[in-house]
């Protein structure tokens, strides 16, 4: 973060400008509660799923959205194949919406084997002004919470898990105070 202006010394004679610069590194590790080294088991109806490793990284970054790349490698346990149709996913920050939707992913995991589901998270940039306004207010601080819901689909009928719920706190101190 860079941040350039003047003090000014109105002397009444004659205005003097004193120029400033205050260079802060900023660094953030917003996804790091989005990533997991940790097998779980998951039930989905009669389904059972092992989520082996979950990782997120920064996607593409564009005026509108920003997205965050998730890779979830998931081993079936039954003797039937799974079929991943969508993932669910809602992004809050201090309770603002910046993400909410779908992403499709049509994946299917062969009985007694793994995959590896890639799925996209759209952040809505035009909800990052309205954010910062709350991060500033609170202090510098941001709770964030991440939810992450694929849909399955077995004989006909679809079933919702959750593979990740996070809730983690942001804070930043910018100006160094």
């Amino acid at each position: 973060m860079n941040v350039k202006g003047y003090l000014v010394f109105d002397l009444k004679i004659t205005e003097f400008k004193y120029p400033i610069e205050l260079s802060n590194p900023v660094k953030t590790d917003i996804l790091a509660g989005l990533s997991s080294d940790t097998p779980q088991k998951i039930n989905a109806g009669p389904i059972t799923l092992t989520i082996n490793s979950i990782e997120s990284h920064w996607g593409e970054v564009s005026k509108d959205y920003t997205e965050i790349i998730t890779l979830a490698t998931i081993h079936n346990d039954n003797l039937i194949p799974v079929a991943i149709t969508k993932l669910n996913y809602l992004v809050e920050m201090n309770g603002i919406k910046i993400g909410e939707g779908s992403s499709d992913v049509a994946t299917i995991i062969q009985p007694k084997s793994g995959a590896t589901l890639t799925f996209a998270t759209k952040l809505d940039n035009k909800m990052l002004d309205e954010w910062w306004v709350s991060h500033i207010k609170n202090g510098e601080r941001t709770k964030v919470k991440i939810v992450l819901q694929p849909v399955i689909e077995v004989a006909g009928e679809r079933f919702r898990f959750t593979l990740a719920e996070k809730e983690s706190e942001l804070t930043t101190n910018l100006l160094g105070g």
